[in-house]
């Protein structure tokens, strides 16, 4: 790995640097939902265990699709005790209605040990929950992504 300033600890050295993208899976408990070919990829650039993942997929069909909507991830998160420990994300909707009970933030919340990320809303007064459904406006629904979240290895 590399180090820096004369540091040779291990613990220290940058062993791992990476950038790309890759393409998406939007996914519930029966299928996928369908995107548009030209926004269906997000980047990200991995430093060490660190993630940096952002971009715009764009939704185009639903697919009788059911459960908490979920994305892959490029790499996968470590074994946690709080799996909200693993990362904040921003999850910001154009033209998806909001859940009645829903207070408009949405974020990411990550799989133990896993390459899979849940979409959750924050409702008022309540605890969070997993978005139930997104069949509105299907082709001009797009969702922009961005944050960072702790990789395995």
């Amino acid at each position: 790995g590399l180090t820096f300033n004369g540091d040779t600890a291990a613990a220290n050295a940058l062993n791992d640097y990476e950038e790309g993208d890759y393409t998406v899976t939007l996914s519930g408990n029966n299928g996928n939902y369908s995107l548009h070919g030209g926004a269906d990829r997000l980047r990200y650039i991995k430093i060490g265990k660190l993630v940096t993942l952002f971009g715009r997929i764009q939704i185009t069909a639903h697919n009788n699709v059911n459960g908490t909507p979920r994305i892959n991830l490029p790499f996968a998160t470590p074994s946690a005790n709080e799996q909200s420990g693993l990362g904040q994300f921003g999850v910001y909707w154009h033209k998806w209605n909001m859940p009645s009970d829903g207070m408009g933030t949405s974020s990411l919340e990550f799989g133990n040990s896993s390459s899979t990320a849940y979409f959750l809303y924050q409702r008022d007064n309540q605890s969070w929950s997993g978005i139930p459904d997104i069949r509105d406006n299907l082709g001009d629904v797009y969702v922009t992504i961005q944050g960072i979240y702790m990789a395995a290895s």
